[in-house]
């Protein structure tokens, strides 16, 4: 069963970390992803650089399976913070809704894709899942073609 306060934890901590892209701060994005992944039992591979990696998880240890996830780990600038509401890496909730950069494209739907992957792990499915979190995705889809390269 999904835990709620799991995934809201996850995708506060994500917003949390600015990863605007220009300049592209993916690495701490990709750390957070990775401490909260693994201790799960999830499997996760680097690919890419050290400071603008692609991480791909697998629920069997490695393996390759038919299926893939893919979320990117940047976002667009902030832009002026007076523009904001709330602050952008503040991760409000008001009403309801979460609040910050990143929220629906794509840090929350991050955190919604790592418990699908623990849910699925728990279940002792046979067949392998995998997620993909690519870097540089807001500017010209680069850290996919990185991934897709490296097989």
């Amino acid at each position: 069963m999904k835990n709620n306060q799991r995934v809201l934890s996850l995708a506060k901590k994500l917003i949390a970390t600015n990863s605007e892209n220009p300049p592209g701060r993916e690495k701490e994005v990709a750390e957070v992803l990775r401490s909260h992944l693994e201790p799960h039992g999830i499997h996760c591979t680097q690919v890419g650089s050290d400071d603008r990696p692609n991480l791909l998880f697998s629920t069997h240890d490695g393996e390759m399976g038919s299926l893939v996830l893919h979320g990117h780990m940047d976002t667009v600038p902030a832009g002026p913070r007076e523009k904001w509401k709330f602050d952008p890496f503040g991760c409000e909730i008001a009403n309801g809704r979460l609040y910050g950069r990143g929220a629906a494209d794509m840090k929350g739907p991050l955190a919604a894709l790592a418990e699908t992957m623990i849910l699925y792990k728990s279940e002792n499915h046979n067949e392998p899942l995998l997620m993909l979190a690519t870097a540089n995705e807001e500017n010209g889809l680069l850290g996919a073609e990185e991934a897709l390269t490296h097989g």
